[in-house]
């Protein structure tokens, strides 16, 4: 085969090239080397390492010398700096991190002037920030993160600065969309510049508290193309819930995190109407005790073909579980139902899952993820799953204190005889047989494998483990397994890459 010169290609395939080195944060190292070759290898190379780098530099081991590089690179990009760059850096940008800016601006002022105690952080930061405001195509915008931190990234940003984005945006054309407002306390004012300004967003993420549900309500009724969603802290929402039947046509993704939907006392038909929506995550959600959760989710389940359904912390009823798997048979690929908010029923309870879990055996054939804290009522149902459609799964978590008294060897059995494609297994407080065990190790590739609490590990089940996993097994949790011994935990280092134990490193 002829050699092909990189520089013979056109400049379209170098795009699609260079591209593909900006998939993950170890490839983007390869994108400097490009810089050097040519002017147009460069251009292209500026074009894809300036676009998004806030996550990659915050990331990187030597984060604060590269944070120092890449500002000292923006700050020459600035009116009146004195000195002509090759490119307009800021310019290239298409996402904006403004707590990654914030936090590279502090190391640039702590690798800069150790000796002063941030003393110009804040007018950096602000220039900067206005320069993206005025010069950058932006389409992307993380204004406040999205996970809370210990300790919280100090950040200057409120109500007045975002108005400023997005009104400086509006007037330049330029339409934003992604918007990430993460945990920033979002106020109705907050809510009201962004709606009529910012109505093309396809994914926006929000703190509801201190707005309020009608505000909320209005800013999702403005969208044109929102297509994911995230909804966090919210009490008393029903206009905002309402409001999402406006999103019908393009709605593919919702998260309702941490809300109180108390106040919502009718079916879920306005999220029912999406019919698109392939998504649906519900973590720590309140319903309304005057309607069963199963006449309030039920128009979803049978009007939606799910790909992901994670219902963390909130209550999922066995039929309408039943009616999930009914319904997207063919492209259900993940249910989540860990952290289940009341006590295990007795079997003839309407909260028991069996029913869901017996469905999900017959038509869920492509189900890749299942993670559920299985109750005694739940086992024989979980054991057709197993037995049916186990060589789909890739990711099972099961492990329940509930069944911490029912000998499982059944369970782990229908494991290791039916699901070769695994790679993550939690079986905590599960109790078996070591033989049951060691077909398990035996018949699977575990990659990573959670034993927490469990009675009957010991140093002959690692022993088993080390002989066959080695080189497979990335993560093992043995804490609170008490009959593991400390020289066997020691022996972990050798042949492991991670693990969690609760006893001291020797």
């Amino acid at each position: 085969m002829a050699n092909i010169s990189l520089n013979n290609l056109n400049s379209d395939i170098k795009e699609y090239f260079l591209e593909g080195f900006t998939e993950d944060d170890s490839s983007r190292y390869l994108l400097h080397s490009f810089l050097l070759l040519n002017h147009e290898w460069s251009k292209i190379a500026v074009k894809f390492l300036y676009k998004d780098t806030w996550i990659f530099i915050t990331r990187m081991s030597n984060e604060k010398l590269r944070a120092k590089q890449l500002i000292d690179t923006y700050l020459k990009c600035l009116p009146n700096s004195g000195i002509t760059t090759t490119y307009d850096y800021i310019e290239k940008t298409r996402n904006l991190d403004i707590p990654a800016l914030y936090e590279c601006v502090m190391y640039w002022e702590e690798e800069t002037q150790p000796q002063y105690d941030n003393p110009q952080v804040e007018d950096i930061f602000f220039k900067l920030f206005r320069a993206f405001i005025k010069k950058s195509n932006l389409k992307e915008c993380t204004f406040a993160k999205s996970r809370q931190e210990e300790p919280p990234l100090r950040s200057p940003m409120n109500d007045n600065y975002l108005l400023e984005l997005v009104t400086g945006l509006d007037v330049r054309g330029v339409q934003l969309n992604y918007l990430n407002l993460g945990y920033y306390p979002c106020s109705d004012n907050a809510l009201r510049c962004l709606t009529g300004r910012v109505t093309h967003l396809k994914t926006f993420k929000v703190k509801v508290q201190p707005g309020s549900d009608q505000a909320l309500a209005a800013f999702l009724s403005s969208q044109r193309a929102l297509t994911k969603l995230k909804i966090r802290s919210g009490n008393d929402i029903s206009e905002t819930i309402s409001a999402l039947a406006s999103l019908s046509k393009t709605l593919v993704k919702l998260r309702i995190i941490s809300c109180d939907l108390e106040t919502y006392e009718t079916p879920f038909t306005s999220i029912a109407a999406c019919t698109g929506l392939r998504s649906l995550y519900m973590y720590n959600t309140k319903f309304t005790s005057r309607i069963s959760p199963s006449d309030l989710l039920m128009p979803i389940a049978r009007s939606c073909a799910f790909h992901n359904v994670d219902f963390t912390g909130t209550i999922l009823p066995g039929d309408v579980l039943a009616s999930i798997a009914i319904h997207s048979s063919s492209t259900l690929c993940r249910v989540i139902i860990s952290e289940r908010p009341n006590k295990y029923p007795q079997p003839d309870d309407d909260d028991d899952l069996a029913v869901g879990i017996r469905e999900l055996a017959v038509h869920a054939k492509n189900l890749k993820v299942f993670v559920c804290k299985i109750w005694p009522g739940e086992t024989t149902a979980l054991l057709n799953l197993l037995n049916s459609i186990g060589h789909s799964l890739e990711r099972l978590e099961i492990g329940s204190l509930a069944l911490v008294n029912r000998e499982s060897s059944d369970i782990i059995r229908a494991i290791a005889q039916n699901c070769s494609s695994l790679k993550t297994l939690d079986v905590s407080y599960l109790r078996f047989s070591r033989t049951a065990f060691e077909e398990l190790v035996r018949g699977t590739r575990i990659e990573d494998l959670y034993l927490h609490g469990n009675r009957d590990i010991d140093d002959a089940s690692l022993k088993i483990m080390r002989e066959v996993w080695d080189g497979t097994l990335r993560f093992l949790d043995i804490t609170e397994c008490d009959h593991v011994s400390d020289k066997a935990i020691n022996e972990l280092y050798d042949w492991v890459e991670d693990f969690e134990t609760d006893r001291r490193e020797f």
